[in-house]
C-alpha cells in the first residue's frame, strides 16, 4: 500500500503494540490472574502497555512531523523484541 499510495502523497504505516492493558483485553480477561505479571515481567521496562502509550504515536503517524516516514512497522512494546 505504501508504494501504491506514495505518488499521491499519502504515507502508509502500522503500530505494531505489545502487549497493552485495553478495554478490550480486560473485558476479555487477557491479563487475569497471573498472566498479566508474567507477561510484564518478560518486557525490559516491566510493565504491560497502556493506551497512552500508543496513542501518541499514532498522533506522531498522523501529523506532517512523520512526513518521511511510509511504508514502516514501528514496534511500541516496552522492548518486548529484544528480551526474545
Amino acid at each position: 500500500m505504501a508504494l501504491e499510495l506514495a505518488p499521491r502523497k499519502i504515507r502508509v504505516n502500522a503500530i505494531a503494540p505489545g502487549h497493552t492493558e485495553t478495554e478490550g483485553n480486560i473485558a476479555a480477561g487477557t491479563f487475569e490472574g497471573s498472566a498479566g505479571a508474567v507477561l510484564a515481567g518478560k518486557t525490559p521496562l516491566g510493565r504491560l502497555g497502556r493506551v497512552t502509550d500508543i496513542a501518541p504515536l499514532a498522533v506522531f503517524l498522523a501529523s506532517d512531523e512523520s512526513a518521511w516516514i511510509t511504508g514502516e512497522v514501528i514496534r511500541a512494546a516496552g522492548g518486548l523484541v529484544l528480551a526474545t
